[in-house]
């Protein structure tokens, strides 16, 4: 897992904070609405949440019908602490996901912030 906190950019406007925060509380909705809304996509802190959380969404959508919704409840701890991490101006890899996102090549998280 690579350190994100040395590609965290400076200057993270609280709009920036609050649609990473979004994003994680309602992850049908907010990626789908940040694609719409061309002006958001310019912001590498928004765009690198908004990939995450698909990632994160897909992931746990298919573990909980796997597990019958037994695993619906660390998804909502989930949700609620990537939404606050979010918020607090952090980037940050969830622990398997980002790493298997990077290596399938969907999502390179250091070689998007770099851009």
């Amino acid at each position: 897992m690579a350190d994100l906190s040395q590609y965290t950019p400076a200057n993270i406007s609280s709009e920036d904070k609050t649609w990473g925060l979004i994003m994680y509380l309602f992850p049908i909705m907010a990626p789908v609405t940040l694609f719409a809304m061309k002006d958001k996509l310019n912001s590498k802190y928004v765009h690198f949440h908004a990939i995450q959380c698909m990632g994160w969404f897909v992931t746990a959508l298919i573990l909980s019908c796997v597990t019958c919704g037994i695993f619906g409840a660390v998804v909502m701890l989930g949700n609620l602490f990537f939404a606050w991490k979010a918020y607090q101006g952090e980037m940050f890899e969830i622990p398997v996901l980002t790493d298997q996102l990077a290596n399938r090549g969907y999502f390179d998280p250091v070689k998007q912030l770099n851009a």
